[in-house]
């Protein structure tokens, strides 16, 4: 889940679950509001019956000398009884001839003055009176219709409304969160631009003193810091390489003049050719350590090129057959009419990575022999490799692209496990991937070049 959404989730679920509390309250209190009010008109008709009695003296069940009806704030479906001291019904208001009542009321009431009872919608007061030295027990039923609607009405209006408005703060709340870090995402798309060939890109620094622009001002001037020793490691490998490959040139001439002389022994001729071997090597990887440093500080693809892959094959293969002389290529070609054979890229470091693959493909060989096959479809052209040898063990396929990484199946082999990190770093310039695979005794290579920019 990204902040911004964390943010507004957040805040929707404390605003949901306020929100919700405060409807509660709402209804809750307008609940005890209406069962208060409505007691006390309750309260009312029973005063107003207690006074009816005062001012009667016969009080008798059949046609009553007097009505309790006749009070202004007539109740709905109101009903009232008077039982006498012995619970005996003296008088009722109810039409039906069938009248029915609890006595467990009458006996509760003779406990305590007053009693009320709320059965759904139907509430009930009853009281326990002396009036003129008699005793009277008058019970009040009624229903609140038009305070029970009003509050019917007020719970769907605060339902409706805690879902518009909760419906509403969740998308207003991701909205403002998403405009209020728009400069953290640019922030974000801004890092992530950032390269190796772009640590001198700033990020937009405001005036304000908010968090993002501390932060951006923070960035920037860590930034600085890691392109001046960026760049300072770089210049050291530049200048170490160049210092290291001019000695090497003169080392390998004299001791290719020398391995020459007629007046040697042939032990010795040997041991020449394996130092001047080793010297190659590590000519070669100077070679490629300078041009990596080189095109670190240019855009690289800027200055590519359409170069055919065949011809850069070759020419690898050419290079790599004068140190290696057994050396074996099967080269094949997916025939196709549309086969271009072209790619975009510097010539130079593609032929290093050829080299690195052929050198590979000769040390970790049981014959010397590599088969390269190419194949172009969908704006790809794949070029595969393949030599017979000991196959790379699955721990070390892992770590097969590490640097100063060698496997199990290079042990008394020279080498100084940068070839491969070299070929992919290059590939990488390229847009282009490598990937190692294996079958029975046979280690595969395949390069997998982007051709669309080509083929517009």
């Amino acid at each position: 889940m990204t902040l911004k959404r964390k943010i507004a989730f957040n805040f929707s679920i404390a605003y949901s679950l306020i929100f919700a509390v405060v409807m509660a309250i709402i209804y809750y209190t307008s609940y005890d509001f209406r069962k208060e009010k409505f007691l006390e008109r309750m309260h009312n008709k029973l005063e107003f019956t207690i006074q009816l009695i005062l001012k009667n003296e016969n009080v008798d069940v059949r046609g009553a000398n007097f009505e309790v009806d006749e009070i202004e704030d007539e109740l709905f479906h109101d009903e009232t009884l008077i039982f006498n001291s012995n619970k005996k019904l003296i008088y009722s208001t109810v039409k039906d001839e069938n009248i029915t009542w609890d006595e467990g009321l009458l006996y509760e009431l003779d406990q305590t003055s007053e009693v009320h009872v709320q059965d759904k919608d139907q509430e009930l007061l009853g009281a326990h009176v002396k009036i003129r030295d008699k005793v009277y027990y008058i019970l009040v039923t009624a229903r609140d219709r038009t305070g029970q609607l009003k509050l019917d009405f007020l719970k769907y209006v605060l339902i409706i409304t805690y879902l518009i408005t909760t419906v509403f703060v969740w998308i207003f709340s991701y909205n403002f969160v998403k405009k209020l870090l728009t400069p953290l995402d640019k922030f974000t798309r801004q890092i992530t631009e950032i390269t190796a060939h772009k640590l001198t890109t700033k990020l937009e620094e405001n005036k304000s003193e908010d968090e993002i622009s501390v932060l951006a001002r923070a960035f920037n001037t860590m930034m600085i810091r890691i392109n001046d020793v960026f760049q300072a490691q770089k210049e050291f490998t530049a200048s170490a390489s160049h210092e290291i490959r001019t000695p090497l040139t003169r080392i390998t001439f004299q001791l290719e003049n020398l391995s020459h002389k007629s007046d040697i022994q042939p032990d010795t001729r040997t041991t020449l050719q394996n130092v001047t071997k080793d010297i190659h090597q590590l000519s070669d990887l100077t070679s490629s350590l300078m041009l990596l440093t080189k095109f670190d500080r240019e855009n690289i693809q800027q200055i590519f090129k359409e170069e055919r892959i065949d011809e850069i094959i070759f020419d690898a293969y050419e290079v790599v057959l004068k140190t290696y002389p057994q050396l074996y290529l099967d080269f094949k070609i997916n025939e196709n009419e549309e086969l271009t054979l072209a790619v975009r890229g510097i010539r130079s470091l593609l032929e290093i990575v050829f080299i690195n693959l052929f050198k590979n493909a000769v040390l970790y060989s049981d014959n010397a022999e590599v088969s390269v096959s190419i194949y172009e479809k969908d704006n790809e052209l794949s070029v595969i490799m393949e030599n017979n040898g000991p196959v790379i063990s699955d721990e070390d396929r892992n770590k097969l692209f590490e640097a100063f990484i060698r496997g199990k199946n290079s042990q008394n082999i020279n080498g100084s496990g940068l070839g491969l990190k070299i070929v992919q770093r290059i590939l990488e310039y390229h847009q282009a991937n490598i990937y190692y695979s294996a079958d029975s005794n046979k280690n595969i290579f395949t390069l997998i070049f982007p051709t669309h920019s080509i083929n517009k």
